[in-house]
């Protein structure tokens, strides 16, 4: 395996600390693509007029959220949503190298909240009680705090930040009457 680009790219500490500066380099040239790209769900999301199918995405969250509540309703248990926001969403500046990497898709628009505040107050508006970390997880990023790993999981601060949204909720759920 040492001699394949794939191993080097995920078991080398030296390419893992070089490899994000030089990245960045290279696709801002466009002589390169992302080697974390964005699925086609976040980035239709991420559109200034998203396509089809993330409309229809939305509406089969419902749906199953929907089917989720009744069960939880009929099993006598509290049902809290957590959003998790995407990297880009909630990082202005992982939302600029995104936008960056895609010169040609940029004159289409991209917006980095206005889905993801859409959807927060959509399920609201359902009824839905929603706990939405990411002005949190934005102000972690800027704190210097990455609240994400590199390829968008959330690191420790990110998982701190939704504990800290979860243990009140989870504390009221369970001393409901």
């Amino acid at each position: 395996g040492v001699l394949r680009p794939a191993y080097w790219l995920g078991a080398s500490s030296a390419v893992q600390l070089v490899l994000p500066g030089l990245e960045e380099r290279l696709v801002r040239r466009g002589w390169i693509e992302p080697f974390v790209p964005a699925n086609r769900m976040v980035t239709g999301m991420l559109r200034s007029s998203p396509p089809p199918y993330v409309g229809i995405g939305r509406a089969h969250l419902s749906i199953v959220l929907g089917r989720l509540r009744e069960r939880c309703g009929a099993l006598g248990a509290a049902m809290v949503v957590l959003l998790i926001p995407a990297a880009v969403q909630a990082d202005e500046r992982r939302f600029d190298r995104f936008v960056e990497a895609r010169p040609a898709a940029a004159r289409d628009g991209f917006e980095r909240r206005r889905f993801h505040d859409r959807l927060a107050a959509g399920l609201r508006e359902e009824g839905f009680v929603v706990l939405d970390p990411i002005d949190r997880l934005e102000e972690a990023a800027r704190d210097g705090d990455d609240p994400y790993l590199r390829e968008g999981h959330w690191s420790a601060a990110g998982h701190a930040v939704a504990a800290d949204l979860l243990v009140p909720a989870v504390a009221r759920a369970l001393h409901r009457d």
